[in-house]
């Protein structure tokens, strides 16, 4: 195999040193001070041979990047070729009818269902090989510079005697051993889950029985059992839910770092069983998904002292009792971990009765909260969408770049017709390619601001133009090969750019088919970035697409920024002419401490590529990985690592596999 650079730099200088050490009793011995002067010679030969070893390679990069541009101007070229286009047409029109089919065939997503099931198997198999044995467990956890206690509050009410065995057996199995397992029972009637949970504690001492004295819920039985919890930390489990062997020691892992007020990780359902199916592999801290949906699950990990100030649990929202406590404990600043390994595996489904009380807990928080919203039922069961209302009338400018008569008034025709936010004007970049007479005629018959531009496509530098001529209090550049599919997506759009830490909100677009071409953007895939869930339905491990939430980036296509923020980023850098202007822009936004929200209610149909060139440029994913090379690098705090990089389809990651820490 070929050495690397730095392979041969060190084969250099061990040379140098071998070389020095066989001539140092020749001599050294001999003549006074020879032996730094024969070091010193030896190490400036080695320094020569190590520079002309870096012009090497300085000089085989750049044929590699003359033959990547080449490769480019190739690919460019046949991409636009005749042939090229037409068999794109042809794609597209094969990919609406496949769309349009998928809809209506069961059977379609049954198999697609087994395919993600059979890959799960083959994941877990991978998994188990680079799972260290139980030992290295116990033995890392000596080695913890803090070892809290953790305190497990298990409700019981009306559980099936094999389930709350098999809850209480995951708990008794924990590598980790500081732990007490503090069990209420909601039902004076319930004798044998009292006499199964004492004949656990006598046998062990870290095992407690509170007993009610009167019928409580769920919220009423999780205080009873706070109240013999002694522990730094407590953990929520199910009666009907099994830990991971490991998942207090991953917990604790975590606490090595930090003191989060809340720790949550990803999970899968066991069946009647036990065999393991459904991994949901979840994104880092996302409030605007928490609004959405309770993505964080059944087991957390909460601080007693952040338990404490949230006031526990409360009756009212027996059925959503957690959901409740997690969204009072994040009214304000909180620290939430998430631990992407699946240590919770759950069997019932949330409660008929959960949805009405997650919507009246979520409800209960936008009013405590003060937000300007109203808290609607989502598009699944038991998720909502939080629609937030627009202060004021603002002024939203509409910044279309086209150089294409009939794509501008298809668009400007769509956008007459299908949006109902009234006060917005239009900022047409006109990209003049000899076409002039054409657009000229298209836009006479429109309102719209003007802004000539010739000269090679540069999105960045005619959006930076367009914003500069632009009224609007927002800006929401747009593809000119867009069009509305619901009547509000403006004024969601510009209500989220209102909101107090929102930097940059983009909307849901599909293609022709219906399938998703962007539910937000995803770094540290593909070429740099790319669009998770992109050519699909629906993603079997990335649920929340049709939810909104927080990403790190959205797509430059649809995208709303208030002009303040864009004008104090320095609006889009004209050193990214075609791609990575939008990701680039998203990230400066959340360097500065601005989120980026994806409105997934804002729902466009995007005719992608038509409008732009699809490709990118070697130069263009050089500079975007030497501006984000860290962020690049360190993975998506939004999509789970344990999803694929190489792909858009948000499906296993099996591209590294990696063996065990104790091999």
């Amino acid at each position: 195999m070929q050495k690397s650079p730095s392979d041969r730099h060190d084969e250099a200088l061990r040379r140098a040193l071998e070389r020095l050490q066989s001539r140092r009793s020749d001599e050294a011995s001999s003549v006074p001070g020879t032996e730094l002067g024969v070091l010193a010679l030896l190490l400036k030969d080695a320094l020569v041979e190590i520079e002309r070893e870096r012009e090497e390679t300085k000089r085989k990069l750049l044929r590699i990047a003359d033959k990547q541009c080449e490769l480019d101007a190739r690919l460019i070229a046949l991409e636009q070729s005749r042939v090229f286009r037409t068999l794109r047409w042809a794609g597209r029109i094969a990919s609406l009818w496949r769309g349009k089919a998928a809809w209506r065939q069961l059977p379609r997503s049954q198999v697609h269902a087994a395919t993600v099931e059979d890959s799960y198997r083959v994941w877990l198999m991978q998994e188990a090989a680079r799972t260290p044995p139980r030992e290295w467990y116990i033995e890392r956890a000596k080695a913890f510079r803090r070892q809290p206690t953790v305190s497990i509050l298990l409700p019981v009410r009306g559980a099936r005697p094999e389930w709350l065995e098999a809850a209480t057996e995951s708990v008794l199995m924990q590598s980790y051993g500081r732990w007490e397992l503090c069990v209420s029972v909601c039902s004076p009637n319930e004798q044998w889950a009292e006499d199964y949970v004492l004949g656990n504690a006598a046998a062990d001492d870290r095992i407690r029985l509170v007993r009610p004295g009167v019928p409580l819920g769920i919220a009423g039985a999780l205080n009873r059992a706070g109240e013999l919890a002694s522990g730094e930390y407590v953990a929520l489990l199910d009666q009907c839910d099994v830990l991971s062997p490991h998942a207090l020691h991953e917990v604790t892992e975590v606490l090595q770092q930090s003191s989060p007020d809340l720790v949550y990780s990803d999970e899968d359902r066991i069946d009647g069983s036990g065999r393991r199916m459904q991994p949901m592999f979840k994104p880092d801290w996302s409030p605007d998904l928490l609004a959405s949906w309770m993505y964080l699950g059944r087991f957390l990990v909460i601080s007693k002292a952040a338990l404490d100030r949230a006031g526990w649990f409360r009756s009212d929202y027996d059925g959503a009792e957690a959901y409740d406590a997690v969204l009072r404990l994040t009214d304000g600043a909180a620290s939430v971990e998430h631990i992407p390994l699946i240590l919770h595996h759950r069997r019932a489904q949330t409660g008929p009765d959960a949805e009405d009380a997650e919507e009246r807990a979520l409800a209960d928080a936008v009013v405590r909260r003060g937000w300007s919203a109203t808290v609607a039922r989502g598009p699944a069961p038991c998720t909502r969408r939080v629609q937030w209302k627009i202060s004021g009338s603002p002024l939203a400018s509409i910044v279309i770049c086209s150089r294409q008569p009939k794509l501008l008034r298809r668009c400007l025709s769509a956008i007459g017709r299908a949006t109902s936010y009234t006060r917005r004007e239009i900022v047409v970049v006109e990209h003049q390619t000899g076409n002039e007479a054409a657009m000229d005629k298209v836009l006479r018959a429109e309102r719209c601001v003007r802004v000539p531009y010739r000269g090679a496509f540069n999105f960045a530098a005619m959006n930076n133009l367009a914003a500069e001529a632009a009224s609007g209090a927002t800006l929401v550049l747009l593809n000119d090969d867009i069009e509305p599919l619901v009547p509000e997506w403006l004024e969601l759009l510009v209500a989220q750019t209102q909101r107090r830490g929102v930097g940059v909100a983009g909307a849901k677009l599909l293609y022709p088919s219906g399938a998703v071409e962007h539910a937000g953007v995803a770094v540290g895939i593909l070429d740099g970035a790319g669009h998770p869930g992109r050519g699909l339905l629906a993603a079997e491990l990335c649920a929340w697409l049709d939810l909104t939430r927080n990403v790190s980036a959205v797509t430059g296509a649809c995208l709303a920024v208030r002009r303040e923020v864009f004008r104090d980023l320095g609006g889009l850098d004209v050193r990214f002419p075609v791609n990575y202007n939008d990701v680039d822009f998203c990230l400066r936004a959340r360097e500065a401490g601005l989120e980026i929200v994806y409105e997934a209610s804002a729902v466009l149909r995007h005719y992608e590529a038509q409008s732009r060139l699809p490709y990118t440029t070697l130069e263009e994913r050089e500079r975007f990985h030497e501006r984000w090379g860290r962020v690049i690098g360190a993975g998506d705090r939004f999509y789970n690592p344990n999803l694929t990089r190489t792909r858009e389809d948000a499906s296993f990651r099996f591209e590294d596999f990696l063996p065990s820490p104790s091999a």
